[in-house]
């Protein structure tokens, strides 16, 4: 199995409803450290160096391609994503100015799900969501086990160069995540996404289809692209 599956559609909805609960209080419930020393915070800052990024969008605006994940923090085949194929992509696309991404953070796990989406788009709004995410990967824990708090969050945030660790964590508890987090879980909703993570691709502007690939090999995803280059 490729990817993250949630257990169907009332999945979603239970999630929806914790998105609004949640943004009425805390972001986390307990004062945990980190499950492990804060690792990799200067290969997640050299990996996005010098890469154009605006709020959800990382790369440049004129890419001729697009594509977006649907990604929640929680799933380890979208870490093993970000940690085997994101690398390639960005080398070999982003940076050469074929491809645009947008990473959609939906919360379909649990609670934990939730504070992290919520934390990733208060990073978004300091135009630092990606390294966010990544760091987060690297360090991601097990499934559920409440070690998503606010402790952890700002260890995350204060591991990204130039993200306001404070302002992230008072900006996930507030309106804007919430709005911005249901407008992804409608668009998930939309494309009817089995799992995370899942994407979608095609030409900047123009019609999008949906992919689902395995996470751990660059190499199909490539050919994907190239044909859209190509075409």
């Amino acid at each position: 199995m490729s990817r993250h599956r949630p257990h169907g559609p009332l999945a979603l909805a239970a999630v929806a409803l914790a998105v609004a609960v949640a943004g009425c209080g805390s972001v986390g419930s307990h004062e945990r450290g980190l499950p492990r020393p804060l690792r990799e915070t200067a290969a997640v800052d050299a990996r996005f160096a010098r890469i154009p990024q605006g709020g959800m969008v990382l790369g440049a605006p004129s890419a001729p391609v697009t594509m977006v994940e649907f990604g929640d923090l929680q799933c380890p085949f979208c870490r093993r994503f970000a940690l085997h194929v994101l690398p390639v992509l960005l080398d070999r696309y982003v940076r050469t100015g074929k491809l645009r991404l947008e990473f959609r953070p939906v919360a379909l796990l649990g609670p934990d799900s939730v504070r992290a989406a919520r934390a990733a788009m208060a990073a978004a709004q300091q135009n630092r969501l990606w390294q966010f995410i990544d760091l987060f990967y690297v360090n991601q824990g097990p499934e559920n086990t409440g070690y998503v708090t606010d402790r952890f969050l700002r260890g995350i945030a204060g591991g990204v160069r130039g993200l306001d660790a404070t302002q992230a964590l008072r900006s996930s508890a507030a309106a804007a995540a919430t709005t911005q987090l249901a407008e992804n879980l409608a668009l998930a909703r939309r494309w009817a996404i089995p799992g995370t993570p899942t994407f979608l691709v095609g030409k900047t502007g123009g019609r999008m289809g949906r992919l689902v690939l395995p996470t751990h090999d660059p190499g199909p995803f490539a050919q994907v692209l190239d044909r859209l280059l190509r075409g």
